[in-house]
């Protein structure tokens, strides 16, 4: 593969959906790169069913999409099939990208040749003592270091070369969660090379609340949920991804950053997720009952058409 220009055009893709608040802090971020103005656009892809509007202005070189149907993997094929660059970068519109973020994303490509970046994740606590579920994610959240070692990387943080969308196809509209593990694992298999940027960070809020912490576990094990035949594409990655995520230590950098005894919680609150994981598989808290019974209804509702969205 050809290497890349050191300043190759990028566009940013952020799906939103929710409180506008993160997505401004994160676009002030993106404002103020060191990457040239002229060499990057960002592109918001509102995931919302019915057409919504931001609570502010966009500024040159931002602009606003809109993709009806669930979940955020169809929110970022819409700004793929938009944008113009010869690097796809991701992230979510909860985090603040460093000033950096795009020149040591592309120069890592530029020099190593890779295919895809994963950058670093760094996760944020509101305060300086923080809670279990806050140590939970500190430990095992977001460790792209860990991931890049089973082929895996997040889309919170995540560059792309533009053509192995137009030769892999793009991510599956289908998915509830964990996409980008899958295409990221799929696109390796198929030859292209991953490597992890220390250099090219985001932050990330950790979750600091028990609720937000399950909501999350209860969304991670829908896909569980009915799974494919064994021997399926479908089913083996799934296998394939929990086993990772079971077996796959921290990387140090996790583990060095709290004490023992943040360790031992962080630690025990896994053991306490993975229970209660199992318990939804089990499809006995009533939480997940709902969540399963509102997913199933968003996947057979009827949606707008995408020459519709467009317009």
């Amino acid at each position: 593969m050809p290497c890349l220009p050191a300043q190759a055009f990028v566009s940013v893709v952020i799906p939103h959906q929710g409180d506008d608040s993160f997505l401004l802090r994160c676009l002030e971020a993106l404002r103020n790169q060191t990457y040239p103005s002229h060499l990057y656009e960002v592109l918001v892809v509102l995931n919302e069913p019915e057409r919504s509007y931001l609570e502010f202005e966009l500024q040159e070189g931002e602009f606003p999409l809109w993709e009806p149907r669930y979940f955020s993997y169809n929110a970022r094929d819409r700004g793929i099939e938009a944008s113009g660059g010869d690097v796809i970068a991701f992230t979510d519109s909860d985090t603040v990208p460093h000033p950096d973020w795009l020149s040591q994303g592309t120069l890592a490509m530029a020099r190593s040749g890779s295919d895809l970046i994963a950058g670093h994740i760094s996760v944020t606590t509101s305060t300086n003592r923080p809670s279990p579920p806050e140590l939970y994610e500190l430990l095992y959240a977001f460790d792209q270091e860990k991931n890049v070692s089973g082929g895996y990387s997040a889309t919170a943080n995540l560059f792309a070369r533009r053509h192995l969308f137009a030769d892999l196809g793009l991510f599956e509209e289908t998915a509830i969660t964990g996409e980008d593990f899958d295409w990221t694992r799929s696109a390796v298999e198929a030859g292209a090379t991953l490597i992890y940027s220390a250099d090219a960070i985001v932050e990330h809020p950790a979750r600091d609340t028990w609720s937000t912490l399950f909501a999350k576990a209860r969304r991670t094990t829908l896909p569980y949920v009915d799974i494919a035949e064994p021997g399926s594409s479908q089913g083996n990655h799934l296998r394939e991804r929990v086993r990772f995520q079971l077996r796959a230590t921290p990387s140090p950098g996790k583990a060095n950053a709290l004490s023992k005894s943040q360790r031992f919680v962080a630690r025990f609150m896994r053991l306490l997720l993975i229970a209660y994981k199992a318990l939804c598989l089990l499809r006995i808290p009533p939480a997940f009952k709902r969540n399963l019974q509102a997913i199933r209804g968003r996947q057979v509702a009827v949606v707008p058409a995408i020459q519709e969205a467009t317009t």
